[in-house]
């Protein structure tokens, strides 16, 4: 991974990133760069949905806050995986001809994650199809959602995929006849995807009957019920980042109750195979043992109990390399969800391997319930930390 060299220090401010010098030693998943981002991504990103913590740190001393991060522990989580099943679609991640890029039949609950790159010099669609494979009609009920794409600017759609999928929903209901396939989204049949174009989509569901879910790239101007009909499984690349998982869900419950008073910083490892491992599953068009390098696809709620009547300070602190996500939480049960970018304050942050660097995700009283909504951003480099500091 090429970096940027070394930055200067800068004081701790509101929203700010948070910078001291460390090296990463953990996995990375892909080999983005500063570089290789478009830097309208911040501008673009705030347009989505921005939020900034109304409860967010007033500026602190970087000697104190210095302090506290080198005296920093882990605190000990129950990982709980939650029931429902994930399709994750990311292999052949760059698609170099036509076809199927992953199909699998489910029922009940699930969550699909696909994410492809158009390789090929020609314009290209990429697609999700709906097949019933029940007795009756199907209803397939989307609760919730995300598109993001097409665009040669990866961490821009890692980032805004997560943005909408964390932002407001509206639920709604694909009816789907017998031997009568639907598009997932009408709006795949008409978006052009160009050479080195990214797509990526969410979408949670449930379903009453046994539905056939099938992504494929195709050719622009081909009708994609025709093309399903014909359309072969592409092989996977060597990262084979596909398959079906029986967990999409991950509760990271903490088994003793933090005091800032008394416990100082602490931190919880997301997403690096030692603490927190990756599911394993089976690809479903081959049958083959599959494993979701970074847990992409899965969310991940954070409960940790908290007690004492200080504050507690929250960040995000990327281990990997670049990163650009984004956080939801809820605080004392509230039925809506707050949305932090993490970085908030600029695009991306996490390219320079000599350099740490803090998302700030507010400040929340000890007494109040807060729980954290989380998920591997695509394009993004992992694992991350969670940490919680008495704040200033």
């Amino acid at each position: 991974m090429k970096f940027i060299k070394s930055m200067a220090w800068t004081s701790i401010i509101v929203f700010a990133t948070i910078i001291f010098i460390f090296s990463p030693s953990a996995q990375a998943r892909h080999n983005e760069t500063a570089e290789s981002t478009v830097n309208k991504t911040a501008d673009e990103v705030r347009s989505e949905s921005m939020y900034t913590p109304q409860n967010a740190s007033k500026p602190v001393l970087q000697n104190n806050f210095r302090v506290q991060m080198d005296k920093l522990t882990k605190w000990p989580v129950k990982r709980i995986d939650e029931s429902g099943t994930l399709l994750f679609s990311d292999s052949p991640e760059t698609v170099y001809q036509d076809g199927i890029l992953y199909r699998d039949t489910v029922t009940g609950k699930g969550r699909l994650y696909y994410y492809h790159v158009n390789g090929t010099d020609k314009r290209k669609k990429v697609v999700v199809m709906l097949s019933n494979k029940g007795n009756d009609l199907a209803h397939f009920n989307i609760t919730r959602s995300a598109q993001s794409g097409p665009s040669t600017d990866y961490l821009y759609v890692g980032k805004t995929s997560q943005i909408r999928y964390f932002s407001y929903q509206v639920p709604r209901q694909i009816i789907i006849g017998k031997n009568k396939p639907e598009l997932l989204e009408d709006n795949m049949n008409t978006i052009l995807v160009r050479k080195d174009e990214l797509v990526c989509g969410i979408y949670d569901f449930s379903t009453d009957q046994s539905v056939e879910i099938t992504v494929m790239m195709m050719p622009l101007d081909d009708d994609p019920y025709q093309f399903l009909k014909r359309a072969a499984v592409l092989p996977k690349d060597e990262s084979r980042l596909r398959g079906t998982f029986k967990n999409m869900d991950r509760i990271l419950q903490g088994e003793q109750y933090y005091n800032p008073e008394k416990d100082g910083a602490v931190s919880i490892t997301v997403a690096d195979d030692k603490d927190d491992k990756y599911l394993t599953g089976i690809d479903a068009t081959d049958g083959t043992e599959a494993k979701n390098y970074g847990n992409y696809g899965v969310i991940y709620y954070l409960d940790i109990p908290t007690s004492g009547m200080g504050k507690i300070h929250y960040y995000l602190q990327p281990l990997g390399g670049v990163y650009a996500g984004a956080v939801a939480v809820r605080v004392n049960d509230e039925r809506g969800l707050d949305l932090i970018p993490t970085p908030s304050e600029r695009a991306f942050f996490g390219e320079n391997s000599k350099q740490l660097y803090y998302a700030d995700l507010g400040v929340y009283n000890a007494r109040d319930n807060v729980l954290f909504e989380y998920s591997p951003p695509g394009a993004s480099n992992l694992p991350v930390n969670i940490i919680l500091t008495p704040a200033q």
